[in-house]
């Protein structure tokens, strides 16, 4: 090996010890990671001056990894003027890559630093400057090419007036608007995939995501429904809640508010109808997923009225349609109550995001701020949000499908999130049964290798 070997094989060493702290920077494959090892005894045979000791690495906190990072940088540097031609390139790329690792660990420790400075450094990119004219042109743009018209300012609009209406007949009346919007949106989803299976996940996310903080924004607000500044602002308020994501969303949107749930059941139902009568040769099943269930009886209140509005729509076009009602489970006591459940779904899918939150009991948009003590004192070996947890949150999940599956022989089980693009996961979700995962496109390659691997693994 030449002193160059050397170099690159500590700063790809040091990569991968980075990789438990920085689940987006790299995906790789390996059988037992370097961060589960008791201590890193890692090759460091050229030294760059007589009577350097070679030192022996310990397992690796933030910090080390930055001190180890800098010095590398300074070793590569160094050899730079005393490289020949052929390894020129090579050394200036792994100068390159090592001042970006040094400023991703910065970052990773807590650094605060202008947005551009760290793109360039890390990246050697800075975002380009655009006016507002501009990006009101790409609205627009956007605007031209959504199924059925309506511009993503009157999208937004109409969701709002819905989540600031006081009563049944407003928010009926938003949600007309609405109607159209999600019924284009979904004939275009459709017809992307061409009789293949589509899942439709009702809405999830809290109400207060989608409400106005501008103060023109709000006097717009008030404008349209007919409402003075500050009743639209009390309206706001009252949507506060202190933990969201544990709060007034998915499933509860629906007891609360029936008329949401009905109105995207039209608009699943009346796409799907559309699509069929275009194209009689695909087979258009909608697969309704009914998120953040935990009690059995919330599922069939919510159930029923989803399958009223689909049969009356099916029965008005004079049509046969199939389609489905399935739940997510990513609530713990879903999981340890999916016998139950599964009387009145047609499929599961694990929303392994929100499982682990619920299950370990902490946010996942706070556990950042703690984590990584947790590695260094080696509570956790890696993020229980990129990696499953296979022990406790895993184990409900194994539960859930013992207990659902003997009670529907028909029932289908999947997992939404990222946990899907992992391969120990996708490993795992093969061992205990799972029919498919689902992440984001840019996992979805990994996710196939994956797959692929774990059935071969069982032949």
């Amino acid at each position: 090996m030449t002193p160059l070997d050397y170099l690159a094989k500590e700063y790809v060493e040091l990569t991968m010890v980075k990789q438990r702290y920085d689940s987006d920077d790299v995906y790789f494959f390996v059988d037992r990671p370097f961060w589960k090892r008791d201590s890193l005894n890692f090759s460091h045979e050229y030294k760059f001056a007589p009577g350097t000791p070679v030192p022996e690495y310990p397992a690796r906190s933030l910090n080390n990894i930055l001190v180890e990072a800098e010095r590398l940088l300074e070793c590569l540097k160094s050899y730079r003027a005393t490289v020949g031609a052929e390894e020129e390139m090579r050394n200036d790329y792994l100068i390159e890559h090592t001042e970006n690792l040094v400023m991703r660990t910065r970052v990773l420790l807590g650094e605060k630093m202008p947005y551009d400075e760290m793109t360039e450094k890390c990246f050697g990119l800075v975002s380009p400057k655009f006016d507002v004219a501009k990006f009101d042109n790409i609205i627009s743009d956007l605007s031209n090419v959504l199924p059925l018209g309506g511009s993503i300012p009157d999208r937004i609009a109409a969701f709002r007036e819905m989540i600031c209406s006081d009563t049944v007949e407003e928010r009926e009346a938003a949600l007309e608007k609405i109607l159209p919007y999600q019924q284009g949106d979904f004939e275009k989803l459709y017809e992307a995939l061409e009789g293949c299976p589509v899942t439709i996940r009702f809405l999830d996310p809290p109400l207060h995501e989608f409400v106005p903080t501008e103060e023109e924004d709000i006097k717009k607000l008030a404008d349209a429904q007919g409402k003075s500044v500050e009743q639209i602002k009390a309206i706001i308020a009252s949507l506060h809640e202190f933990n969201p994501m544990m709060g007034h969303r998915g499933l509860r949107l629906a007891v609360t508010y029936p008329e949401i749930a009905k109105m995207q059941t039209k608009a699943v139902i009346r796409a799907a109808i559309n699509v069929k009568k275009a194209h009689p040769d695909w087979t258009v099943k909608p697969e309704i997923m009914i998120p953040l269930v935990c009690e059995v009886k919330e599922l069939k209140y919510v159930k029923k009225m989803v399958v009223e509005t689909a049969d009356a729509e099916i029965a008005a076009a004079g049509i046969e349609l199939e389609y489905e009602v399935g739940t997510m489970i990513e609530i713990p006591r879903a999981a340890l109550t999916a016998d139950e459940i599964a009387t009145e779904a047609d499929f599961f899918c694990f929303g392994t995001n929100d499982l682990t939150q619920m299950t370990f009991g902490f946010s996942r948009d706070d556990a950042g701020k703690f984590l990584n003590a947790y590695y260094d004192a080696k509570i956790f070996e890696n993020d229980p949000f990129a990696k499953l947890d296979q022990t406790g949150v895993g184990k409900l999940m194994e539960t859930a499908i013992k207990l659902g599956k003997p009670v529907n022989n028909k029932l289908h089980v999947g997992i939404c999130g990222e946990h899907g693009g992992d391969p120990s996961s996708v490993e795992f979700c093969h061992k205990i049964g799972l029919d498919y995962v689902s992440c984001s496109p840019f996992r979805v390659p990994i996710a196939r290798l994956a797959a692929a691997q774990a059935a071969i693994a069982e032949m």
